[in-house]
């Protein structure tokens, strides 16, 4: 970076090696252009208490002090999503500001401030984070769009980044878990994060901060598909359902609501609708089954909720606790009161809304309509 003598002076030279890592020459920060190899010239803005090294070409900006960063518009961000090792979260690591840079005066030096909003935010310092409230930190996955939302405590004024085309592995990891680790950090350069190293030595640092963001999910990504478990799979749960069935209730599982309860399950939603009385009951049973996790076991987020209306809530608990009612560790209970320890959990639209949180791996809906707010955090949703 070319400085001159006042610069030098001012800053000094454990800051100016520090910026070293947290400047990055993508674009101009005077006309927006690229530098492409080009070396930026570094100059220091001044705004009252705000102090911020910004990055220019030689041509537009010479070294040295100047008042206030005429436009924020040419700040570039970068981020990367990725798998950093399996069975754990993705990694969403963003460089927020890669041309410029917060400072303030410590007295007898200086500090870099860049990431004292998101630490005073509630995001730690640590790679052990907590999960954010979502008014503060909030991801959503389009298809193959991750983006992340960051509110400032304190104001309305949202930061977002995105990443698109994730791969499958990285898909299936959100999926499964629901939430992402989100690294917010200076020191990425802008090119990809190739492994954990990249993300563990800038928090050791102190270059960092961490939050994990719970992530809410579009409509269409939450519709069922044979990608989440093998048709033959369903095909043979289905068969040892119907056994049961027959002997639990002393009724035959008939083609139709089998049937039904198959093409729901690779997101053709048109059938189950037209099911009534026990045909639609066991329909709903059915694709209940596939994405009930056994022995939930008070994990907030991971059963299956049923909504629908309240003069047959009775009879539909009745009914899935006597098909479930021996299968060791599985339980069928009431919202809201068995919200969290349920495998599958039914209720009436006022039940459901008395439930501290609408998250799980499926929300059925059946003649019945919640808020968009309430489906985000679902995995899948199916309405019927």
């Amino acid at each position: 970076m070319k400085t001159n003598a006042r610069i030098r002076k001012m800053l000094g030279r454990d800051l100016l090696a520090e910026l070293e890592h947290h400047l990055h020459p993508l674009d101009c920060q005077t006309c927006g252009g690229p530098f492409r190899g080009r070396e930026p010239t570094l100059a220091v803005h001044s705004e009252g208490e705000l102090t911020t090294v910004a990055l220019h070409h030689r041509k537009c900006l010479k070294p040295g002090c100047y008042g206030p960063l005429q436009t924020s518009l040419h700040k570039s961000w970068r981020c990367s999503a990725l798998l950093l090792e399996e069975q754990s979260p993705v990694f969403f690591v963003v460089n927020p500001s890669c041309e410029t840079v917060q400072i303030e005066t410590t007295g007898n030096g200086w500090r870099i401030t860049s990431l004292d909003m998101y630490w005073n935010s509630g995001l730690s310092a640590t790679l052990v984070p907590s999960v954010m409230p979502p008014e503060t930190l909030i991801a959503t996955l389009d298809g193959k769009r991750l983006t992340v939302t960051f509110t400032p405590v304190g104001t309305s004024l949202p930061f977002t980044w995105a990443v698109g085309g994730l791969g499958e592995r990285t898909m299936k990891a959100i999926d499964s878990y629901a939430t992402i680790a989100v690294v917010v950090t200076t020191a990425l350069n802008g090119g990809p994060v190739r492994g954990l190293r990249d993300v563990t030595e800038p928090i050791a640092k102190g270059w960092a901060a961490s939050g994990m963001a719970r992530v809410h999910f579009t409509p269409e990504t939450q519709r069922l598909r044979f990608t989440d478990f093998d048709p033959n799979t369903i095909a043979d749960l289905f068969g040892v359902l119907k056994g049961i069935i027959k002997n639990r209730l002393g009724v035959e599982l008939e083609d139709r609501p089998a049937l039904a309860a198959f093409a729901t399950c690779d997101g053709k939603y048109d059938m189950l609708p037209l099911l009534s009385g026990m045909d639609r009951y066991l329909s709903m049973l059915l694709v209940a089954s596939v994405y009930a996790p056994s022995k939930t076991k008070g994990t907030p987020g991971e059963g299956v909720h049923i909504v629908m209306p309240d003069q047959e809530v009775d009879t539909v608990v009745k009914m899935f606790q006597t098909v479930f009612a021996d299968l060791d560790g599985f339980a069928t209970g009431r919202l809201p009161d068995d919200y969290a320890t349920a495998d599958i959990a039914i209720g009436t639209l006022d039940q459901y809304n008395a439930c501290p949180t609408g998250r799980g791996r499926l929300l059925i809906t059946d003649r019945v309509t919640v808020t968009a707010e309430q489906r985000a955090p679902y995995r899948r949703v199916v309405d019927i």
